[in-house]
């Protein structure tokens, strides 16, 4: 391995992977079963607690000192789990998406396979904005490859942790499914608050209508989530930056921005600053459908 990606994997530890190292005699008797199910044993495995989600635990799972899975175990029963299975079952064959390895989602846990890559963070910004074409054209491929199953598939929840980069191999993806749905379904009532509950410090990356949920699941959605994150990545701010003091989810508000959005592109290049405006238009059925225009436009500029 050269000493560039034993650097990268160093960043990756310290800045995501915070793990403590458990006995896989010690773990909980559910994840020691989980893995025995799969064939490991003690002596096979080194199991470290990575992080602790609203419904699940996550923990990385080490084979022989090779292999890296990512194991999620449910705290309850988890709609989250199942439909996390249920969406990478349909996306498997993809590189822009995790691999998933066991569907024990009806049991209460799912293993997927560790990406090697890095999550966009505050501190990885600075790698990220080096990367920006290749992190550009790998989100717009990775929303080609949602879009293309049939029914098309809308991930929901694009942002910045979900997003990952393998500087190694130069790939884009994109993780955590708990949250995608077909594209031209609408949400029971139940799920819309659950939802909006679900999203309260990701509605930087939320269009008007995810957060309204007044129209059925559209592509969109995860169009305007990406260009927000590129945004970001130049400008080191949200397009639609609703954490401020006094923020309401008003239409008013979205317009407001909007406006502010295109006096702040005007220092780009025309070509790439139109592409934004289309892409984090507040009217869907003005934004643009898939991210294309605008990878293409920063791949042909020189920033």
């Amino acid at each position: 391995m050269t000493s560039f990606a034993k650097n990268l994997l160093n960043l990756c530890k310290r800045v995501y992977f915070k793990t403590v190292t458990y006995r896989l005699e010690t773990l909980p008797a559910g994840v020691q079963s989980i893995c025995t199910e799969f064939g490991l044993s003690p002596r096979t495995v080194k199991c470290s607690l990575c992080s602790f989600g609203g419904q699940h635990i996550v923990y990385i799972v080490r084979i022989q000192s090779a292999e890296f899975l990512c194991l999620k175990v449910a705290r309850k029963e988890s709609i989250h789990l199942e439909r996390e299975a249920k969406y990478l079952s349909l996306l498997q064959g993809s590189p822009h998406f995790p691999r998933l390895v066991i569907d024990g989602s009806k049991k209460g846990f799912v293993v997927e396979e560790q990406v090697s890559g890095i999550p966009y963070s505050s501190h990885t910004k600075s790698l990220f904005r080096k990367n920006l074409k290749k992190v550009a054209q790998g989100l717009a491929q990775a929303l080609t490859d949602l879009t293309s199953r049939h029914p098309a598939i809308v991930h929901r929840d694009i942002k910045m942790k979900h997003l990952l980069f393998d500087f190694i191999n130069g790939r884009v993806v994109l993780i955590d499914f708990g949250s995608a749905e077909f594209e031209g379904s609408r949400l029971p009532n139940g799920r819309r608050s659950f939802y909006r509950k679900l999203g309260r410090r990701t509605h930087v990356f939320q269009p008007f209508e995810q957060l309204t949920e007044q129209h059925s699941q559209d592509r969109r959605i995860d169009v305007f989530a990406a260009a927000s994150l590129l945004y970001s990545m130049i400008f080191d701010e949200f397009p639609y930056d609703n954490s401020v003091k006094g923020f309401e989810q008003s239409w008013e508000y979205y317009q407001s921005r909007e406006r502010r959005i295109e006096s702040r592109l005007s220092i780009l290049p025309p070509k790439v600053a139109r592409a934004f405006i289309n892409a984090l238009k507040a009217d869907p059925n003005e934004r643009s459908r898939d991210l294309w225009e605008l990878a293409n436009a920063i791949r042909e500029t020189d920033f």
